[in-house]
């Protein structure tokens, strides 16, 4: 006979459902999986290296600092609009790249009159270098894009379209000055102020070496035209983005979420300092900075990845800390090509007397730059220091511009840098020679380390850096090795590429493990590194004995912890 049950006049949730803690849950769940783990059947880990909980409470987010910011303000967080999306569409774009103006004209006319309210059109190659279709080599000319070289064809491009009405998107690829010039040509011919049309025309280098393997051009040229389009724009008084940053190649090569974003901003911040040191102003140029992310089919990692570039980049630039050069006093406000007219900078005026007349103009600026980065260092501790730090390492292991051999209790400073730095940067400063004069303000190591509740991220890709990125990972913390450092920090981690990683101990052994039968490749590749370590032949071997192996320390393994790492491949 079953029991009758009665409800309560008056509806009572609290008391017919207690509410039971996560303890009591988990106890629950950890019985009903009879002997199973809890962790191995519940907790699933994302390729970002995320373990997923099967269920969160407001403990989890009770810390956390925005979930009281509102659509429009701080970060950004929630958009860039008090009101929402309220009144304003969504844009609705389609990429069009027909090679002939007409083509894309006609296609254009008829989309715009059935939805269509952006315009995305895509270059071909010989139109991105600022070639004349009769110069381009054959079979470039009309490929994956518009070919385009003239106003009059713009004209036709453009005919019986109000480009006032809805955004132009154009992709440049390394440099969008030729196109950009052109438009400009374009919306004079037609008397189109620029400052009434949105949208984009953009350069994006770095995104054109991923996906082209080289560039046309050196950094220091492309650069300086990326400077001309972009000061062509804020002259104007254009809304019309020159800068392009996408995430699609690292994304379409296998990067996490994570290590996505880190390369887009990576590039994104490396722009601005290029784009400032050139004199344009940081908060002028981060508004006309165009990000591209790719969206995966895990929605809410894609969502947290939006979420997480929108709180990474949306920052006030004028609460930032950034170095404008050409903000920095000179003696009597002379041009630096007026005070180092060979561009050479002796600092052992720092601790000598003048002898010269230019000599005393020198000291006096290189003492105006040295007040500067004390100056700068003070406000970076009087805000609690660096939150997060975002960088590479050299080829001599150095962060930031600390060279092998630095005081890991640097403060930001100028200073010379060495051979292995100058080479590396000589590609684009136009050669050794042009390199080895070149001095640097960097952030100490002190710097980056004063905070240690910071965050701090390395990438480093290609096996040339697998001999530093062991020694800085795997040695103990020494001036040799500068990024040894950051075992200082808790939070520091390294994202590598297979090629940086298989020095790692750690790493070849993961490897070996989890191949059920160890083949040939693998065998050859662990007599290949014994024989670079132990500085033997391959027939030298033969005389070593296979060495004991101690257990890892608790130093040893504590390193491991506090230091991490992590490979692209594997998360």
């Amino acid at each position: 006979m079953s029991q009758e049950v009665k409800l309560d006049e008056k509806l009572n949730l609290k008391k017919d459902f207690p509410v039971s803690s996560f303890d009591e849950w988990k106890k629950q769940v950890e019985q009903d999986l009879k002997g199973e783990s809890f962790e191995k059947k519940l907790i699933t880990k994302t390729y970002e290296g995320i373990d997923l909980q099967p269920i969160y409470t407001s403990n989890d987010i009770k810390d956390l600092p925005q979930l009281n910011s509102l659509p429009g303000f701080d970060n950004y967080l929630r958009g860039s609009f008090a009101a929402g999306f309220n009144g304003r569409d969504w844009e609705i774009s389609q990429e069009f790249n027909q090679a002939l103006p007409e083509e894309i004209n006609d296609a254009l006319i008829h989309d715009l009159k059935r939805g269509l309210n952006s315009v995305n059109i895509l270059l071909d190659n010989p139109t991105q270098l600022g070639l004349d279709a009769d110069q381009s080599k054959s079979g470039e000319v009309g490929k994956d894009g518009l070919s385009i070289s003239g106003v009059r064809k713009m004209l036709v491009l453009f005919k019986d379209i109000d480009l006032t009405n809805q955004p132009i998107n154009i992709s440049g690829g390394f440099s969008a000055l030729p196109i950009t010039l052109l438009f400009n040509a374009y919306a004079n011919e037609t008397r189109t102020s620029l400052m009434n049309i949105k949208g984009s025309i953009t350069s994006d280098p770095y995104d054109y070496l991923l996906t082209k393997g080289q560039l046309p051009f050196s950094f220091k040229q492309i650069f300086y035209e990326i400077k001309l389009a972009t000061e062509l724009m804020i002259k104007s008084n254009s809304a019309i983005k020159t800068i392009g940053v996408s995430g699609t190649a690292f994304n379409d090569s296998g990067a996490n979420a994570v290590q996505e974003l880190a390369f887009t901003l990576a590039s994104a911040v490396d722009y601005l300092n290029e784009m400032t040191s050139q004199g344009l102003n940081a908060d002028d140029v981060a508004k006309r900075i165009k990000f591209t992310f790719n969206i995966g089919s895990f929605y809410f990692m894609e969502a947290a990845k939006l979420r997480a570039a929108r709180m990474l980049w949306g920052l006030d630039v004028n609460k930032a800390l950034l170095m404008n050069i050409n903000e920095i006093p000179t003696a009597n406000n002379l041009h630096l090509s007026e005070i180092f007219p060979d561009e050479t900078i002796d600092l052992s005026l720092r601790t000598r007397w003048a002898s010269t007349t230019l000599e005393r103009y020198q000291k006096q600026t290189i003492e105006l730059v040295d007040q500067f980065c004390t100056d700068y260092e003070k406000k970076i501790r009087e805000k609690g220091g660096i939150g997060f730090f975002l960088g590479g390492i050299g080829p001599d292991g150095h962060i930031g511009f600390n060279v092998m051999g630095s005081d890991h209790y640097s403060t930001t400073r100028l200073i010379q840098t060495n051979y292995e730095t100058q080479a590396a940067a000589a590609t684009d400063l136009g050669g050794v020679e042009v390199a080895k004069k070149r001095l640097v303000i960097t952030i100490g190591l002190d710097t980056i380390t004063y905070n240690t509740d910071a965050t701090a991220i390395i990438i480093a890709a290609g096996e040339a850096k697998g001999n530093i990125v062991r020694d800085s990972i795997q040695s103990s913390i020494s001036n040799k090795y500068p990024a040894t450092v950051l075992q200082r920090l808790p939070n520091a981690r390294f994202y590598l590429t297979n090629g940086a990683a298989f020095r790692l101990v750690e790493r070849r052994y993961q490897d070996v493990s989890e191949e059920s039968e160890i083949s040939h490749t693998s065998a050859e590749r662990a007599i290949i590194n014994l024989c670079l370590e132990r500085n033997k032949s391959l027939l030298d071997l033969r005389s070593l004995r296979a060495p004991e192996l101690p257990a890892p320390g608790p130093r040893d393994s504590g390193r491991r912890r506090q230091l991490g790492w992590q490979r692209g491949a594997d998360r």
